[in-house]
């Protein structure tokens, strides 16, 4: 049993990057023009601080682009948005679709459908830590070329970040602690994102994730997991907010499991035989 769910796992990870490839390579393209935009503002607003390139490192870029918003809505966070736009694009309608299409040869491999949708998981988790190293990568490619590559807070980051963050983190503390949140948030959004595809159509999957991106803009409360990855309205840039770091790990980690659960339960009723594999 545990070398056919290992067969099962290598063969999601093959297939499911395979058919994401081409996704993959405009995702990069994408978001190296994005960084780019991101780094003309730094610069810019460097130069306004008297600072030069100098004074910029790879703690300001990953700032730049990860930062989010406050509880002012406007102007919206377009970096925040893209990010988990596109974690939704390369999810997509993948799991229900590869089932439809090949459900049989999988069951009869398994003997088990648990095993199934635990392989699913395991291919969006390696996606969206694959999706987080692209942009990593980009970033250290950036700073290397043009800043300082430094994890450490720049003279830069002493006016733009450490103005306004309460806590004493230092500068690869909070990148990773950063990245750990936004991973969770795709993770946890992504589960919920395959459960869906079994209920409706893949088109309509789209349109339920970007309402929740455009729900956790404008709510003060803390009520979807996503929100958390809004990191100015966490309490570590004011104490007055009610999003933190822990209550945004454990409230992710607790919806994960709770659809990871719900979807080992589901996918035994699943219909995969008579299925029809979605456009």
């Amino acid at each position: 049993m545990k070398t056919k769910f290992t067969k099962l796992i290598k063969r999601d990870l093959i297939f499911g990057f395979e058919n994401n490839k081409y996704k993959f390579i405009g995702v990069t393209f994408i978001f190296i023009a994005v960084i780019w935009i991101n780094i003309a503002n730094i610069q810019g607003a460097a130069f306004e601080l008297g600072m030069s390139s100098k004074d910029i490192n790879f703690t300001d870029l990953f700032f730049s682009l990860f930062k989010g918003i406050d509880y002012n809505a406007l102007p919206l966070p377009v970096n925040w948005i893209l990010i988990h736009i596109y974690v939704t694009y390369l999810i997509g309608s993948y799991c229900y679709d590869d089932l439809s299409e090949d459900s049989a040869h999988a069951i009869v491999r398994m003997g088990h459908r648990r095993g199934i949708w635990i392989s699913k998981v395991i291919w969006m988790i390696a996606t969206v830590m694959v999706f987080y190293l692209i942009l990593l990568a980009i970033l250290l490619i950036f700073s290397t070329t043009m800043f300082e590559l430094s994890f450490q807070w720049s003279n830069f980051s002493k006016e733009s970040i450490l103005a306004t963050l309460q806590s004493n983190y230092s500068g690869i503390q909070f990148v990773l602690l950063t990245l750990c949140i936004y991973i969770l948030a795709s993770i946890t959004t992504s589960i919920l994102q395959m459960l869906i595809s079994f209920i409706v159509k893949p088109a309509y999957i789209y349109l339920i994730n970007i309402s929740m991106l455009v729900i956790s803009l404008y709510i003060n409360q803390f009520m979807l997991p996503i929100q958390g990855s809004l990191l100015l309205r966490q309490n570590i840039f004011d104490g007055m907010y009610p999003i933190n770091p822990i209550n945004t790990i454990v409230y992710n980690l607790a919806v994960f499991i709770l659809v990871l659960i719900i979807g080992s339960i589901y996918i035994r009723k699943f219909d995969m035989l008579v299925s029809q594999k979605t456009d």
